[in-house]
């Protein structure tokens, strides 16, 4: 039997590598997939797909949502959600599409108003979940047959809040075979989106009644199906 301090010993003469778990924190998959983001500015990133690096910038008002991408050889593309038409224009494939997606789950409740003594206005935040469906045929109509993982997930982001290239990118290159399967334009096939939308809603006494005020709307996750 080894005694305490022999065996104390022999941790102490062991190379520090194998005392410490490696980590990583590029995104890499054993698909056909490789990608790393690294989000440079508010509203811009830097993804490095297997066609390069390509910056990202994304720009959203009431009416329209832009995802500009300018790719590792100075090429220029975007992708342009028109809100009030619900059409996606895509300068990658020249092709319009519609936008008109449709919450296939999830759902919200509205809080109870409060007690008599209560002070108002009064502000009460509550997450709700929500799922959305792309076709691989809808992605390819946007990103083009040989789109990489920058492309897809601006597509994806453009369909669901500028502000998930990075969620959109980062999950993107953890699906092995997505390459492929928007390469097929599948209609029956696609990605499956997860979104958190956290609603702030402040209740008026004399209104009676909760109102929402700037809704936030994050990616929580992408599946295929």
């Amino acid at each position: 039997m080894i005694s305490r301090r022999t065996f104390m010993k022999i941790v102490a003469a062991l190379p520090i590598a194998t005392l410490i778990p490696e980590q990583s924190f590029a995104n890499e998959t054993s698909g056909d997939v490789r990608a790393s983001v690294l989000q440079t500015s508010e509203n811009e990133f830097a993804v490095t797909d297997a066609d390069g690096t390509w910056t990202i910038t994304v720009a959203e008002t009431e009416d329209i949502r832009r995802v500009d991408l300018v790719g590792p050889n100075g090429e220029t593309e975007y992708l342009l959600l028109n809100k009030q038409e619900k059409t996606l224009y895509s300068s990658i494939t020249g092709e319009t599409i519609d936008a008109s997606d449709a919450e296939l789950e999830g759902g919200s409740d509205q809080p109870q108003p409060y007690g008599l003594g209560t002070v108002y206005p009064i502000r009460r935040s509550k997450p709700i979940y929500y799922y959305r469906r792309y076709s691989y045929a809808s992605i390819k109509a946007s990103a083009g047959a040989a789109a990489g993982v920058a492309k897809i997930a601006g597509v994806i982001a453009s369909r669901c809040g500028a502000g998930n290239i990075k969620a959109a990118a980062d999950i993107i290159a953890g699906l092995g075979g997505i390459i492929t399967a928007v390469g097929s334009g599948s209609t029956s096939h696609g990605l499956r989106v997860k979104l958190r939308k956290v609603r702030v809603h402040e209740y008026h006494d004399f209104q009676q009644k909760w109102i929402e005020i700037n809704p936030e709307i994050t990616i929580a996750g992408i599946s295929t199906y």
